[in-house]
């Protein structure tokens, strides 16, 4: 397999990989913020759900669940801030 066949394909996997993430996001019940960030922690991509501010709270979002969990539930959140 030619080098450029190999990065096209890798390319090609990524995008399909994160279109599936943002698909099963959207697909998510609509209490839930789905959405795909960087975790500075592990250095890599996550999908991590949040539960919407109530009202008008002016709190912060905290990280409901996390593909990253449950080895990293005690992460500081810092992809959220």
């Amino acid at each position: 397999m030619d080098d450029s066949v190999a990065a096209g394909a890798v390319i090609l996997l990524v995008f399909i990989w994160y279109g599936v993430i943002r698909l099963a996001g959207r697909l998510r019940p609509p209490q839930w913020q789905a959405i795909v960030v960087w975790c500075a922690r592990m250095k890599c991509m996550s999908l991590i759900e949040t539960a919407p501010p109530g009202g008008n709270d002016k709190r912060p979002l905290a990280v409901c669940r996390c593909l990253l969990w449950p080895e990293l539930h005690n992460c500081d959140q810092r992809c959220i801030h």
